[in-house]
This record gives C-alpha cells, sequence and structure tokens, in this order.
C-alpha cells in the first residue's frame, strides 16, 4: 500500500489492498470508493490527484481527488464506519495549510456526532451518497445536514454552529453568504415545528434565501395556519437598513395565502430606520421579525433553542 493510501478503509474488498495469501472474512467484506471516484470523475469537476499535501512538520497525504483545475480543493472518498483520528489529522493538516476540504460520505456518516463535528471543526464541504443513489452536489456540512433533515444532539449543534459563527468574516463574499445561509438552514432544521424546504427560491419576481415549511402544530407563535414562514440572511459587517425590511416584508405579502411572517436574520445590527419599519406593518396581516447577532448568538448557546428563537420573534410582533 502507498505511503498516502487511504489506510483507515482497510480491511474492504479492494484487490491491491488485500494481502497476497490471505483470504478476507466475507463478513469483512464491504464497500469500496472505486465506483464513487469513477462517478466524480465523470462530472468533469474533479482530476486525479497528483503529489502528496506536506504540512511543515513532514505529515503528509494523497487526497482520493483534486478539483479540476484547482489542486488546493481537496476531496477524500470516506466509506469506514467511522472518520478514524489518522484521516482526520491528515484532513485537518489539509485544511491548516490552506486546501478546501471536501469528503464523500454516505448518509448514514450524518449521524455520527463525532464525525459531523469535526467536519464542522474544518469548515468543510460534504458530498453525500445516499442508498442506491449517485454522489449529491457540494455542499457545507450544515447545508447538508439541513438537506438531509439530520437531528444532531445539543452538544453538537452548539459545537459546529459556534464554529460557523466564528468563521462568519472569512472567506470571499460568496464563501461568507454560504456559510451564513447554511447556518441558518441548519438551526431553523433543528427547530420541532420547521422543515426547510427551500433555498434561494426564485419566484417570478425575487428570490427568498430560505423557505421554512410548518409541519407540526404546536403552540408557537409563528403557528399562523399558513404553512411557510420566509427567511432572509444579511451577513454583512455593515447594519442592515430599513430597505431590507421593505423588501422582505414585499416577500411575504406578495404569498400572503401561504405566508404571514418573514424573519429577517442580520450579522450584525439593524439600523433604527430598519426598526422603525416593521412598525409601519403593526395593523397588516404579515409580520417581520429582526434578529441581530446578539439575538443569534443567544439562539446558538442556549440549552433550550427553540423557546429562544420564539422569545425573539414573539419580542418582534408585540413591538
Amino acid at each position: 500500500m502507498s505511503e498516502f493510501g487511504n489506510e483507515d478503509e482497510l480491511p474492504y474488498a479492494d484487490e491491491d489492498l488485500e494481502p497476497e495469501g490471505i483470504e478476507i472474512p466475507e463478513s469483512m467484506v464491504g464497500p469500496t470508493s472505486e465506483p464513487i471516484v469513477k462517478a466524480l470523475l465523470a462530472t468533469s469537476d474533479w482530476s486525479e490527484s497528483g503529489e502528496a499535501i506536506r504540512s511543515e512538520k513532514g505529515m503528509a497525504w494523497r487526497p482520493s481527488l483534486v478539483g479540476a483545475g484547482d489542486p488546493d480543493l481537496v476531496l477524500y472518498v470516506h466509506i469506514a464506519d467511522e472518520l478514524r483520528p489518522h484521516m482526520q489529522a491528515r484532513l485537518a493538516m489539509a485544511q491548516q495549510v490552506g486546501c478546501s476540504v471536501v469528503v464523500t460520505l454516505r448518509l448514514d456518516a450524518l449521524y455520527e456526532s463525532d464525525t459531523v463535528r469535526f467536519l464542522g471543526a474544518i469548515d468543510a464541504e460534504v458530498i453525500v451518497v445516499k442508498p442506491g443513489g449517485s454522489p449529491s452536489g457540494r455542499a457545507h456540512i450544515l447545508t447538508a445536514l439541513s438537506d438531509c433533515a439530520v437531528a444532531v444532539d445539543y452538544e453538537t449543534r452548539t459545537a459546529i454552529a459556534k464554529k460557523a459563527w466564528d468563521l462568519r468574516s472569512e472567506g470571499t463574499n460568496f464563501e461568507k453568504g454560504r456559510r451564513f445561509e447554511g447556518l441558518l438552514a441548519f438551526l431553523l432544521q433543528q427547530v420541532a415545528d420547521f422543515r426547510v424546504v427551500e433555498r434561494n427560491l426564485r419566484g417570478s419576481t425575487d428570490e427568498v434565501d430560505l423557505v421554512l415549511q410548518v409541519d407540526n402544530w404546536s403552540s408557537r407563535c409563528w403557528q399562523l395556519h399558513v404553512p411557510f414562514v420566509l427567511i432572509e440572511a444579511k451577513n454583512w459587517s455593515a447594519s442592515v437598513t430599513a430597505k431590507e425590511v421593505r423588501d422582505l416584508h414585499s416577500k411575504v405579502q406578495d404569498r400572503t395565502g401561504v405566508a404571514r411572517v418573514g424573519i429577517l436574520f442580520s450579522a450584525s445590527t439593524f439600523t433604527s430606520d430598519a426598526r422603525d419599519q416593521t412598525l409601519k406593518y403593526a395593523q397588516s396581516q404579515q409580520v417581520v421579525a429582526l434578529i441581530d447577532a446578539e439575538g443569534l448568538v443567544r439562539w446558538i448557546d442556549s440549552i433550550e433553542p427553540d423557546d429562544v428563537l420564539e422569545n425573539l420573534v414573539r419580542a418582534e410582533m408585540l413591538r
């Protein structure tokens, strides 16, 4: 086996990994990465790996694939039952030397808390392979958890949400926006009443960042006998203005029959004009709730996140 081979895939039925003269017991035969690698290469987004990635301390690792035309985009195909420590060390090393890490994994791996926490810690993207299906598109780990409707425990939720929040100002504007939307999609998917059904929904005249479906009856304040809640996300360092409030209200108003609540999240603050703008809608059937960075941090840190979110939205409704 190569010095840089994927050792954590042993023992599996790859011919080049089977020790000569030793028969692998039937119970130990499992999936191999080869079909997944072939499927990814067929998309033309990936190419076979070249030189190994090396750290200053001498660690070296050759990824499964690299981005076509972008050797700093590295991919590992994870098919073992767990993401073992030595593989975590290699992926963390790749991230530390400036590579963007993508991990292709089976759907059931998203239910492994240790794996999910690690992928959140290195800000990884994932490609999910569902049973009997082909690999999905790349998505941030938080977006993938939301898209696959994976519920996580409190410790995992808090750990990966805090990491994404800490990284909110890093990267390009696209990367910052993607990460912030992924964070909100993940947090909202964990709310008992909500299911994220659309991301970046393009209507005939507008676009909505996230659409939530209220799919569980409860006494929460957003239960207004309509099926959807609209979400806008602004990962800005500057304060969000009244214009953004008007834009979201217009989107809710255009969908009055199916939506009456819009929530505008800001990674910073809101101007006084933005706050005043919501008061102008007090007599209408639509509500725009504003949640700023302080409220978001409180929501992320809470041991009762559904209660905190409702308190934030209710306070805005009653202003």
